[in-house]
């Protein structure tokens, strides 16, 4: 009875008069007592393997993934500290250190429960951190990693069912503020433009401008909600809503001197309109056409632009096939160099090779060899004509074709000679190799 007292001490100063928050805590302490009971423990080497441990704990993030599990390791690792320094019996220290220790083992062990039974919470924390809630929303971001939180804690005390069981309402509440955080980000601007436009009287003087921004607003709106994930198209629908509204803005701007000229300044008004208009021509290399009216002049020069665009991209794809043409002439240039090697060079090969067969090949294996040295020949001539076969029915795009500055086929004029058998020099140097 005597030996349970040294145990049932130790255990009270480590729970102290708080409960047990971790659904092993107890079992943590109970073993922790009796592997300190084993005092050639040096508790020097034990206490920095322990704190190497924290370390590894505060980059895995424990703080969040096991927030019981840290906080009581770090506080029996204090009254470690504090028995040290108290000059405690080295069995109440040990009891400390190796429940620090334990407790930093649970709390990895409970990340990867985290991780598995919390991922769909955790995905959409990465969501809206991807998204920016964590700067523009930041108050409510927090809530939701709070709740989460305190779903792990359900973890870390064995409440594993009633953690699954508040999962959707937390999920619920993230893609709420999922909504709300690109909300801020893609259709406050457009709202912003809108109340602008609204200053300049937008309702009164552009109606319909305003009308038509005012309705794509709503119906942007409602795409958001409905389609939180279709970021692309969120972005493309932010960037038309902003500029219906401040379309509204410019029209309102406009309108309103024109309610108040008279017959000579309505004249220069048509002229500022004009001369916009020859502002466009001039860049685009076009002669005047301010004889004709408004509307005509506007397709002149529309018209004048998609002829620019089109000789343009007609350049453009005849570019590109001079590229082409240019390396196909290449090509076809490397494989007559190719041919065209001088005899001498080609006897010489053929010289060196049969003095190495006579010196360091059995004559079997000299007769086995030449059909082989033959196939390889055959091949290089076949992989030639074959190359040049494939060059020559090459033909250029259709609209090249019709360029007369091009030849309709430039490979017509090149004319390739039958490849002469040439037996590789590699061939020879492998042989040589084998010389005793």
């Amino acid at each position: 009875m005597l030996r349970l007292i040294p145990s049932l001490v130790i255990l009270s100063l480590l729970g102290g008069c708080a409960a047990p928050v971790v659904k092993d805590s107890l079992l943590i302490q109970q073993a922790a007592s009796e592997l300190a009971k084993d005092e050639s423990q040096d508790i020097n080497t034990l206490l920095n393997e322990v704190r190497d441990l924290q370390v590894t704990a505060q980059r895995e993030d424990l703080y969040f993934y096991s927030p019981t599990y840290i906080k009581q390791a770090d506080e029996q690792l204090v009254k470690a500290d504090t028995a040290i320094a108290a000059n405690s019996s080295s069995q109440v220290t040990l009891t400390h250190i190796l429940a620090a220790k334990q407790l930093l083992n649970r709390g990895l062990e409970n990340k990867e429960t985290v991780l598995a039974q919390l991922k769909p919470a955790l995905d959409g924390i990465d969501m809206l951190t991807q998204i920016n809630t964590n700067s523009l929303l930041s108050k409510d971001f927090k809530n939701i990693q709070d709740d989460t939180k305190d779903l792990i804690i359900l973890i870390e005390q064995g409440k594993n069912g009633q953690s699954a069981k508040e999962l959707p309402d937390l999920l619920a509440d993230i893609h709420k503020l999922e909504i709300k955080t690109l909300k801020k980000t893609f259709l406050t601007p457009a709202e912003d433009a809108l109340e602008k436009a609204e200053d300049a009287d937008a309702e009164d003087f552009a109606p319909v401008s305003y009308s038509k921004a005012k309705q794509a607003i709503e119906n942007f709106e409602n795409f958001i909600e409905g389609n939180a994930t279709e970021r692309k198209v969120i972005k493309e629908r932010s960037t038309q809503t902003i500029h219906l509204a401040q379309h509204a803005y410019h029209v309102a701007k406009a309108v309103k001197p024109l309610l108040k000229i008279n017959q000579e300044q309505a004249e220069q008004h048509i002229f500022s309109i004009e001369k916009m208009l020859a502002r466009m021509g001039t860049a685009l290399n076009h002669t005047s056409v301010s004889h004709l009216p408004l509307e005509s002049q506007s397709i002149a020069l529309a018209q004048a632009a998609e002829t620019i665009t089109k000789q343009a991209q007609a350049l453009k794809n005849q570019g590109q096939w001079e590229k082409e043409k240019q390396l196909l002439e290449q090509q076809i240039a490397n494989l007559k160099k190719t041919q065209s090697q001088p005899k001498e060079i080609v006897q010489a090969i053929s010289n060196a090779s049969e003095e190495t067969q006579e010196l360091a090949t059995p004559a079997s294996e000299s007769q086995a060899e030449k059909p082989a040295i033959a196939e390889l020949n055959e091949l290089e001539k076949n992989s030639i004509d074959q190359t040049t076969d494939s060059m020559a029915t090459t033909q250029a795009p259709a609209e090249i074709q019709n360029t007369p500055e091009l030849d309709a086929n430039p490979l017509e004029s090149v004319e390739i000679k039958p490849a002469t058998e040439v037996t590789p020099a590699n061939n020879a140097v492998e042989m040589t190799t084998e010389t005793p």
